[in-house]
């Protein structure tokens, strides 16, 4: 009788039990004091209830304290009202206790063995003492699920690119008490910036730019990660921009710091614009011009680029300002900038959870309540001594 031990069969068998009792019910009602019908209605009424009282164990009526509690804690049901005046952290921890697929759940000892191990087999000056790799691990297991794997594929990188061994571990701790995502970030940005891929930057700049687009960044990191790249690409191609390493190196960390503004990225915004600025005859802007329009257009959010063209098209038509040139460029620039209420601009981060309604949890968070990813002592000193806080 295992199946009578399986609460989710056992729960699907209340229901049923009680949607008959519901219908045995109707029928009562429907046939009373109708003779026959009537009597044998009530029959099936009558025995139904005491069935299911007896079987269940409690009233029809409705669900006990302890019951209502036990639902609460597997299926909780927010209106949108009450959902929206949780905090996120409220919403997070709501979903996490009642999800063992969360991926804040998992098995410390599982990245404790593996960071341990990881030391204990690693050559050279990254072996630290037993005391110190146990210490090490320790920290490493607070990252949850993939902590070790993050802290080695950080730690590695760097190692292999010649930064100091304990400057490597530092840095790679930090990695991997936070996720996939980030990681993947400062690995890929690191390689380019760093490793010559597309700029060859010097250790310092290129950790900074890789650092603060990975670990700081505040919205959604994959995007971030694609913007810098195609960015990047389209800048130094000679079919694009065709810029100097370093001038795309600038443009790209700019560009890419805005991305937290745009759900889906900056870089499709940041193409059309670019290219509307230099293949419509009627702006007549260089390179620079155009982007120095675009360093003043796209900080205001998602929907400037379209509010700045739009504004330009009015200015410029004969039954609008009949204006031209620069001052029709400038009307459009004051435009873009009222775009958004507020500067700067709501952050877009993807929802860690997930919501009733996915209308209710849009994903934006003003800039002014955002908490940065795990403000520790240790990431702070980093971030100071990159010197990427104020």
């Amino acid at each position: 009788m295992e199946f009578l031990e399986d609460k989710e069969w056992w729960h699907k068998f209340n229901g049923y039990l009680l949607k008959l009792y519901n219908l045995s019910l109707l029928i009562l009602l429907k046939n009373f004091g109708t003779g026959a019908n009537g009597k044998s209605a009530s029959r099936w009424a009558i025995c139904g209830g005491i069935f299911y009282i007896l079987l269940v164990g409690q009233p029809i009526w409705g669900s006990t304290e302890g019951e209502k509690k036990a639902e609460s804690l597997v299926s909780p049901e927010f209106d949108g009202a009450a959902w929206e005046r949780l905090s996120l952290e409220e919403k997070e921890r709501n979903v996490l206790w009642k999800n063992k697929n969360h991926p804040d759940h998992c098995d410390p000892i599982i990245e404790y063995k593996e960071a341990l191990q990881f030391f204990r087999k690693e050559k050279g000056d990254i072996n630290p003492s037993e005391a110190r790799a146990r210490s090490l691990a320790f920290e490493i297991s607070k990252g949850c699920l993939g902590g070790a794997k993050r802290f080695i594929k950080v730690c590695l990188l760097l190692k292999r690119s010649g930064v100091d061994h304990s400057r490597a571990i530092e840095y790679a701790v930090e990695f991997a008490k936070s996720d996939d995502e980030t990681v993947e970030n400062f690995f890929e940005l690191f390689k380019k910036t760093y490793l010559g891929e597309y700029f060859d930057l010097d250790y310092t700049t290129a950790l900074k730019i890789s650092f603060e687009l990975s670990k700081l960044f505040k919205g959604n990191r994959k995007q971030a990660r694609l913007d810098f790249l195609e960015i990047s690409q389209f800048c130094t191609s000679k079919d694009g921009m065709n810029l100097p390493v370093s001038k795309c190196a600038e443009i790209s960390v700019i560009m890419t710091r805005l991305s937290q503004y745009y759900p889906d990225g900056i870089r499709s915004d940041f193409l059309k614009l670019y290219k509307a600025l230099r293949e419509d005859r009627r702006f007549g802007v260089s390179i620079l011009t155009a982007v120095r329009i675009m360093n003043e257009v796209l900080p205001y959010g998602p929907t400037a680029p379209q509010t700045f063209l739009k504004s330009y098209e009015f200015a410029i038509d004969p039954s609008g300002l009949a204006s031209g040139g620069m001052s029709a460029v400038k009307f459009a620039v004051q435009m873009a900038k009222g775009a958004v209420k507020k500067w700067p601009p709501p952050i877009y981060t993807p929802p860690k959870f997930p919501t009733p309604n996915p209308d209710i949890h849009s994903g934006y968070v003003m800039a002014s309540e955002y908490k940065a990813d795990g403000e520790s002592n240790t990431l702070k000193m980093i971030a100071n001594r990159l010197g990427l806080h104020e």
